[in-house]
């Protein structure tokens, strides 16, 4: 069986459960209870974006591709600002999760490269495609401005 990625349905998905993520570290919760779900949670979201993002930097004839990245471009910045807000202790919930800090640290600097990596690929793809572009263009025009044979 194929296995068909759903890239736009998946990343909204992982965007929306940043945005809940964010929103439930408001609240003055049970840390007993969820704060291991949570260190899962953003886990989990760190791991698809990965999964994601090295898909779509691998395939380079996937239709579309622009704008998964960009779809990517945003989920990342999004899941940074969430993790700036936990270790900037902005967050209620931050005050159980320090000993976690380390770590969201570094899945913070990994992101911040999958960001400036996103930005290049897709200033390739707007170069590559305006190159092809002008190409295609300069053979229209020898064909239209060639002299016609009878």
């Amino acid at each position: 069986m194929t296995n068909i990625i759903n890239y736009e349905d998946d990343i909204f998905f992982l965007t929306y459960m940043v945005k809940k993520l964010s929103d439930c570290l408001q609240l003055e919760i049970d840390p007993n209870i969820f704060l291991n779900k949570i260190i899962d949670e953003i886990t989990f979201i760190n791991k698809s974006i990965e999964y994601f993002f090295n898909t779509l930097k691998q395939s380079q004839l996937k239709v579309n591709r622009i704008n998964y990245l960009k779809n990517i471009l945003k989920l990342v910045s999004l899941f940074i600002d969430l993790l700036d807000e936990l270790l900037k202790e902005n967050l209620i919930f931050s005050k159980y999760m320090k000993d976690n800090f380390k770590y969201f640290l570094n899945i913070k600097k990994q992101l911040h490269q999958y960001l400036q990596e996103i930005k290049e690929i897709m200033t390739d793809i707007k170069d590559t495609s305006n190159l092809e572009n002008d190409i295609i263009s300069e053979e229209e025009y020898r064909i239209l401005l060639s002299p016609q044979e009878q």
